[in-house]
């Protein structure tokens, strides 16, 4: 979801259809903009995964770019 906002609520919408969301935690990490292009969409798609909805959301936002080629325990 890293810079798709539109992707992102797809995503939360589609998970909070599942029969057992309401019993589920979604553990979401968002990475930091890898460059100036990227940060509005970035920022975006953090706004959408602290909102309220049915899912209960664990987040962990980083400050620095990472990348996938990370372990993130």
């Amino acid at each position: 979801m890293y810079n798709r906002p539109a992707h992102t609520l797809k995503t939360l919408a589609a998970l909070e259809r599942n029969r057992y969301a309401d019993q589920t935690i979604l553990y979401i990490y968002s990475d930091a903009a890898k460059d100036e292009r990227a940060i509005e969409a970035v920022e975006e798609v953090r706004r959408i995964i602290k909102s309220p909805g049915i899912l209960n959301r664990s987040k962990l936002s980083s400050g620095t770019k990472l990348g996938l080629s990370c372990e993130c325990h």
